[in-house]
């Protein structure tokens, strides 16, 4: 049987660490989202989760969220700096405020996807944009630039 890994030292290192503006990947178990996951007392918890509390202390109420100022939670981000307490209508007003391209809507330039393909998986392009694994795939595949450059994703879909 596998051992579990030891995040302890690794977390230890990383709240010694000094601060950096750049994100920081958890380098060990993840959600299907792409959460960082750590155990806690036998039960996996979000890893941001347990920095958040390691820095700031308890959640101020049982409904407060530890939000990512990066918006790169879902990618594994753990930067304590990225890290704060927050409603979940703050959480999600903050999502509002972010630049266009971080919202999930369905209108977004394929060169964004086709970049974002370099290092995501269709499925997490699915999830960041809200439309299916299957039509990141369709989109892929109908771009090339000739016929694409400046087009959004709603403009491809109708070739």
């Amino acid at each position: 049987m596998n051992e579990p890994i030891k995040t302890g030292p690794w977390l230890d290192t990383l709240m010694a660490a000094e601060p950096t503006d750049e994100c920081i990947i958890w380098p060990f178990a993840r959600s299907e989202k792409g959460y960082a996951l750590v155990k806690r007392g036998g039960k996996m918890m979000r890893a941001h989760r347990r920095i958040c509390e390691e820095i700031y202390g308890a959640p101020a109420t049982l409904r407060h969220q530890a939000a990512h100022r990066c918006n790169n939670g879902h990618l594994g981000c753990v930067n304590p700096k990225h890290l704060r307490w927050a409603t979940p209508k703050e959480n999600m007003a903050d999502g509002q405020r972010r630049p266009a391209v971080y919202r999930k809507r369905r209108n977004y330039s394929v060169e964004a996807i086709v970049e974002m393909r370099t290092t995501m998986t269709l499925k997490a392009i699915g999830d960041f944009f809200g439309i299916s694994e299957s039509y990141v795939c369709k989109l892929l595949k109908a771009t090339s630039p000739r016929r694409t450059e400046g087009l959004t994703v709603g403009e491809i879909a109708r070739y």
